[in-house]
């Protein structure tokens, strides 16, 4: 990680311990303070802290830059605070001073653990199913494992928890602890802080939902694949088959509930088979791992967003969903260039190497940007299920002809250079 513990974070964090320790109730008028609220109350290991704006602004200076450098995935304000007040409240009840060298490094390892902390995250799955006994698929960090499977793995490594199949997934109790695990189970390496968890397991779940979608062929997922009219499973909620409205349609007539069966990916051994190829294995570990500034980091990103649009209910999310997966794929670095012109035109290009079907298609492109802009600057609420879709397939078309035909270790901006080039006549690839 770079320079976590520079002179300027040490600095900080010097002034924090300056403060913590001389924020430590030891009067009865510090009681008061905090009894009249004029200031707030920490406790940590025994110790009750008086915190006023000072002590705030000095723990937010630090906590600040500790999170910027950890970055969103790893850094979280809350976690990162308990971590500097746990080590000022051990370090004041120890006798120590606050520029002790050994709070400082204390401090820093702590924080180092955190950057390199890596759990295994286990969540019942809800938008794939494992078919044709079919035990295992390895995603990159992300793996689709049979229930029964993972249910003997857990129970091997807790003997205090009985795991099994029941419906509906989840713990139950009653005559000790039991966890019922879904029929398939998503089994996922997560590296985030502990409140991100959640939200970056399902993150790492949609990059692998959409590979999925570019690696094996549609009529080998099952008649309840998520065509692009279809809202797709969330990956860690279960789908509500029936609904439970009532629509009054005339004083003596109305209509109730309704269903629809939840749209999912189901994967058997062709699926396994197309997913284990060894040389698009080294793709997959690009995609999850990309060197910064690359077409890989843009192209996963993208993927991610794709996922966000297919389970994304309203159709005005899901437009924006597939726009900015567009976006993270397409947009260039360079300022100057205007953001509506340059993606209608890169897209095209990917799309087609026709010059005439570019100009339609970087057309259709520009009108539903139109619609767009309407949404974001106006909330003007025009989307219509037709535009959807429409921007569902041209995103995911995309996608596909960069998974097919570029290298995705090159850097983005020399992508961006040759799609600009190319949207001048020249050929982007060879058909």
């Amino acid at each position: 990680m770079e320079k976590l513990d520079d002179n300027d974070a040490r600095e900080l964090l010097g002034k924090f311990l300056e403060h913590a320790f001389a924020s430590a109730v030891r009067t009865q008028s510090d009681f008061e303070k905090i009894a009249k609220r004029e200031a707030g109350l920490r406790l940590n290991h025994g110790i009750t802290f008086c915190v006023d704006r000072a002590m705030r602004t000095a723990e937010n200076a630090i906590v600040s830059r500790l999170v910027s450098h950890l970055g969103p995935q790893l850094g979280h304000y809350k976690e990162v605070a308990d971590v500097l007040w746990d080590v000022a409240a051990k370090g004041f009840s120890d006798g120590k001073q606050p520029n002790d060298p050994s709070l400082a490094a204390s401090c820093f390892s702590k924080m180092h653990e955190l950057s390199a902390s890596t759990v295994q995250f286990v969540h019942p799955a809800y938008n794939v199913v494992l078919t044709e006994v079919v035990k295992e698929i390895q995603i990159g960090p992300v793996a689709i494992r049979s229930g029964l499977d993972v249910a003997a793995r857990l129970s091997k490594q807790n003997d205090k928890i009985t795991f099994g199949i029941e419906h509906p997934p989840g713990f139950q109790t009653g005559g000790g602890v039991n966890y019922n695990v879904s029929e398939t189970m998503w089994d996922i390496e997560v590296a985030s802080s502990s409140a991100a968890r959640i939200e970056h397991a399902s993150w790492l779940t949609c990059i692998a939902t959409s590979l999925i979608r570019l690696v094996v062929e549609y009529s080998n997922m099952g008649p309840l694949f998520p065509r692009s009219a279809d809202v797709e499973n969330l990956p860690f909620e279960p789908h509500r088959t029936f609904d439970d409205h009532i629509t009054v349609i005339a004083r003596e007539s109305f209509s109730m509930g309704g269903g629809k069966a939840g749209r999912h990916y189901e994967l058997g051994k062709q699926a396994k088979r197309s997913l284990s190829d060894k040389a698009l294995r080294e793709r997959i570990s690009q995609v999850f791992d990309p060197p910064n500034k690359s077409l890989a980091q843009r192209f996963s990103q993208g993927l991610g967003w794709l996922a966000k649009g297919r389970q994304a209910k309203d159709r005005s999310d899901r437009f924006l969903f597939f726009f900015t997966a567009l976006e993270a794929l397409l947009s260039s670095d360079d300022k100057t260039s205007p953001i509506v012109q340059t993606i209608a035109r890169h897209a095209a290009v990917l799309w087609t190497n026709d010059i005439s079907e570019r100009v339609k298609i970087s057309r259709k492109i520009r009108k539903l940007y139109a619609t767009r802009s309407a949404l974001v600057h106006a909330g003007t609420r025009s989307v219509t299920y037709e535009g959807a879709s429409e921007i569902h397939q041209i995103a995911e078309n995309v996608f596909f002809a960069v998974w097919d035909t570029v290298d995705l270790k090159m850097k983005h901006m020399n992508f961006c250079e040759k799609l600009s080039e190319a949207s001048y006549g020249l050929p982007y690839f060879n058909e």
